[in-house]
């Protein structure tokens, strides 16, 4: 016989006849093994977080990442509602059409389809992990569900990084545009929506390309494992970095301008206040 999973999980029969629970005790339920289980990049994240703990605080950490992943996912929808009402509002009502407006609304398509990417895959892997094996959270390789469908696993996560990043970039253009439009004055006309469509949506693509190739050459774990703990994300979350510093220079010289004309102006203290 072939066997498909050829890693075996293990228990520890101790000398009265019960199992071992790890931690020096013995009981009839015990603890199961099944590091031997895991990928490469399984074992280093889970001996970086789990490694020299006690059961309690074992079980602690795994809660507190259900919790979190929970919290996660009301975000998320809720997130996705108000961005969805915010992008009718500015669609619906004409008086709202401007060229600021024009610029949230890329990014708000952005974040919605970046949301609605991560919703999914959060519902596929619980699928998962339902189907396979529920002590361990993991999944059964066979479930039907995308995180068990290699390329297409890593085709959604592409993806998940590309709209992230496109957000990043349309904040980006939303500072330059306010930037220039307070501190600028030159630059306050119309503006050149060719470049912003370039920077929102095109340069994205450049970087996750230049990620997604070595992933694909270098990670042979299922649905790239664990990738945000490798060196190589920097290439795409090295320029998000670089917008927020960016973003950070533009507010601040946004702040210097108007302090700059409040002092000048004859208005008096309270209203300058304003």
């Amino acid at each position: 016989m072939v066997f498909l999973f050829p890693e075996k999980a293990y228990r520890v029969c101790g000398p009265n006849g019960l199992w071992d629970n790890r931690n020096g005790q013995f009981s009839k339920e015990g603890y199961t093994y099944y590091a031997d289980c895991y990928t490469e990049e399984a074992n280093k994240v889970y001996q970086k977080f789990m490694s020299n703990k006690t059961r309690a605080e074992q079980e602690f950490i795994r809660n507190t990442v259900a919790n979190a992943r929970m919290f996660e996912s009301v975000g998320l929808c809720i997130s996705l509602i108000t961005t969805i009402t915010s992008l009718v509002i500015f669609c619906y009502f004409r008086s709202l059409k401007c060229h600021r407006t024009r610029i949230h609304k890329n990014l708000f398509v952005a974040i919605i389809v970046q949301i609605s990417m991560k919703i999914i895959l959060i519902v596929d892997q619980t699928v998962a992990r339902e189907n396979g094996l529920k002590n361990v959270g993991a999944s059964s390789g066979d479930s039907n569900t995308i995180y068990d469908t290699r390329i297409f696993c890593e085709i959604l996560y592409s993806l998940v990084e590309y709209t992230k990043t496109v957000k990043f970039m349309w904040m980006f253009i939303e500072g330059l545009y306010l930037h220039n439009m307070i501190a600028v004055s030159v630059f306050s006309g119309k503006p050149n929506y060719k470049v912003f469509y370039s920077i929102g949506w095109g340069v994205p693509v450049l970087l996750t390309i230049a990620w997604v190739i070595p992933m694909a050459e270098t990670t042979d774990s299922k649905c790239w494992y664990a990738y945000y703990y490798k060196p190589l994300i920097w290439i795409i979350e090295g320029p998000r970095t670089a917008v927020m510093v960016v973003n950070l220079f533009f507010l601040l010289n946004i702040i210097r301008v108007l302090v700059m004309k409040l002092r000048e102006s004859q208005t008096n203290e309270a209203n300058k206040v304003k």
